[in-house]
């Protein structure tokens, strides 16, 4: 995976039942101080954000989510064809109602990180939360 080599500069956003990686961020499971509750806010906030946007996307496109039977390429082009469209019916205000419902993020369990990933995150709140 490009991301877990370097080779692109970003993070994905994961809940509790993934661990912590450098490229793979996850929320705090007992926040210690006001920039790690600040961190869990925001990436609970971004991630709802896109989780309600793939709820409008399979119900305005349903293939992905009765899924699409091509290859992972030929996948990702239909994909981006669905935001292409979306989009275009933004900007022609032809967009569905958002559902609301999106559940709160819950700990599946604590799983061990390494220490230089923690450190990772820890600088990202520090520089970003603080």
């Amino acid at each position: 995976m490009r991301l877990e080599n370097r080779e692109l500069n970003g993070h994905l956003l994961g809940d509790n039942g993934y661990p912590n990686l450098p490229y793979l961020l996850t929320p705090i499971l007992n926040p210690g101080n006001r920039g790690e509750q600040r961190y869990n806010i925001s990436h609970k906030t971004t991630r709802n954000t896109v989780e309600r946007l793939f709820g409008v996307l399979k119900r305005r496109f349903p293939a992905p989510h009765y899924g699409i039977r091509f290859s992972p390429r030929r996948s990702a082009t239909v994909i981006a064809a669905a935001c292409v469209l979306y989009n275009y019916g933004v900007d022609l205000h032809d967009v569905g109602v958002l559902d609301d419902f999106i559940p709160d993020i819950i700990p599946v369990h604590n799983l061990r990180i390494g220490n230089a990933t923690e450190a990772e995150r820890q600088a990202l709140i520090q520089n970003h939360f603080m």
